[in-house]
């Protein structure tokens, strides 16, 4: 038989380990890059640990329900983080919320419950997830109650933090079902399965606040979650603060745009143009034809296609013998009169001409 320090050692250090390496790693972040969202995994770690503290000083060490309980709460806590680029006026309303009905289901219930039920913490964290739905669904209806706010630039990221939240709590829901249905059960089967669903519980806990941590969304990869902040953080950013502000703008846009034409090379598509470049750089046209035209020396048109031009010189480097229809049509050109035009006008040849000199270069080199 497992002596009571052994059982406190098992279903309790395990917990305070983990509560102690996140508090630890947040204290290790230098106190000009603490936020908001600092204070809140703090505030996570720091009401789990003493709930888990209240749950030693009342419970017997051989009720070890209670760990698993607090670990789920603290989940629940870093869930109710607000999206990083909104001014919240009381961003911590949401987790005082539920842990005040935590604390009271704590103190009610056990009055109210046969003697057989399960423990009060357990139910205590039944309470705070139903309350977690209500203030949610809340939280997201006065969010979407303005036609505004559905077009702020912070619409996308707040509709994929909302998603992520209420994915992550069906998740803790499944694992707090499961393990509520073990839980009263005498056989070595089920209370085996109570062992997986609490260790459950701290890795789902352990997850969560890596991902805060590290500022990620579920749904969405890094590169997309860091395209999507890049977006929102442009267009929050004063457009009339002075020429400075738009010139540095503009430059930012007209980064992405090269980026993107290097990267996905769109303009090999001959139906190519302005309107679809504009929806995968979430601006509009206007602005979009702008900047290619004072940064570049180009309007639209005329850019697309010496992307065209490199790629197709690239092409007949590969190959100088290739029949210019076939450079043509793999380059994105509708024609080969189009083709021999943007040719002349970015390189001051024609394509013969063109290959002709750079078989001579390549001969003379020899």
């Amino acid at each position: 038989m497992l002596s009571n320090a052994n059982v406190l050692l098992l279903f309790f250090f395990i917990p305070f380990l983990l509560f102690a390496y996140q508090a630890g790693r947040e204290f290790s972040v230098p106190a000009n890059r603490r936020n908001v969202g600092f204070r809140f995994r703090l505030l996570a770690v720091a009401g789990g640990a003493t709930l888990l503290i209240e749950d030693l000083l009342t419970m017997p060490l051989s009720d070890a329900s209670g760990w698993a309980a607090e670990t789920g709460l603290t989940g629940l806590l870093l869930l109710s983080e607000p999206c990083s680029f909104e001014k919240v006026r009381h961003p911590f309303r949401f987790p005082i919320v539920l842990l005040g009905v935590n604390a009271v289901w704590r103190l009610v219930m056990p009055a109210l419950l046969p003697a057989d039920a399960p423990p009060a913490s357990v139910t205590a964290l039944v309470a705070s997830l139903l309350c977690f739905y209500f203030l949610l669904v809340y939280r997201t209806v006065r969010r979407n109650a303005s036609v505004r706010g559905l077009f702020h630039a912070c619409a996308p990221l707040r509709h994929l933090e909302e998603s992520s939240q209420l994915l992550l709590s069906v998740l803790l829901a499944g694992i707090i079902s499961g393990y509520l249905l073990c839980l009263p059960a005498e056989e070595l089967l089920p209370k085996m399965l109570v062992a997986v669903f609490s260790l459950l519980f701290l890795v789902f806990e352990g997850l969560l606040y890596r991902y805060l941590f590290r500022r990620r969304l579920v749904l969405v990869g890094p590169e997309k979650e860091r395209r999507i902040r890049e977006m929102a953080e442009g267009n929050l950013r004063q457009v009339c603060a002075g020429p400075e502000a738009e010139e540095l703008r503009m430059q930012t846009l007209y980064r992405r745009i090269q980026a993107y034409m290097e990267e996905q090379r769109p303009y090999l598509d001959t139906e190519f143009d302005m309107t679809a470049m504009s929806k995968v750089l979430f601006t509009n046209k206007l602005y979009l034809s702008r900047t290619i035209n004072l940064l570049s020396g180009r309007n639209f048109r005329q850019f697309i296609n010496y992307y065209r031009i490199q790629y197709a010189t690239a092409l007949l480097k590969e190959n100088p013998k290739r029949k210019l229809v076939d450079v043509s049509e793999k380059s994105g050109f509708h024609s080969v009169v189009s083709f021999n035009m943007a040719f002349k006008v970015n390189t001051g040849q024609t394509p013969s001409e063109w290959v002709r000199d750079y078989v001579a270069s390549r001969l003379s080199e020899r």
